[in-house]
């Protein structure tokens, strides 16, 4: 197998970039868990890309205005994002930003909530 710089154009590959592998991100195992107690976080999660897939769906398809009506199933589809972004301050996550840039941190996650409260 060749390696990624092998791959690349030697445009790019000359360039100095840190190589990232699957060992070097440190992350947890599996999509669960300890810290979503009652899976609320990743419920709302699985829940949230499904409609995004919906409204995609819509788009392609042509229906206009990718099926939003000023009902109460679009209000409700609409605040599982808002629920989601609040959800996710029941998690512990670090102050400022990491050196290697894979985590979020506190100042994001606040602007990943206020985008999904406008």
């Amino acid at each position: 197998i060749r390696s990624a710089r092998e791959a690349l154009p030697e445009a790019v590959a000359s360039m100095e970039a840190p190589v990232v592998t699957p060992r070097s991100v440190p992350r947890k195992v599996g999509l669960f868990t300890k810290e979503d107690t009652g899976r609320v976080h990743a419920i709302l999660g699985i829940a949230c890309a499904v409609h995004i897939l919906v409204r995609l769906v819509l788009l392609v398809s042509g229906v206009p205005d990718m099926g939003f009506r000023g009902d109460m199933l679009t209000l409700l589809c609409l605040s599982l994002h808002v629920l989601l972004g609040a959800s996710s301050f029941r998690f512990k996550v670090p102050k400022k930003r990491t050196k290697d840039g894979t985590q979020i941190w506190e100042e994001y996650r606040a602007h990943n909530s206020i985008f999904a409260f406008r």
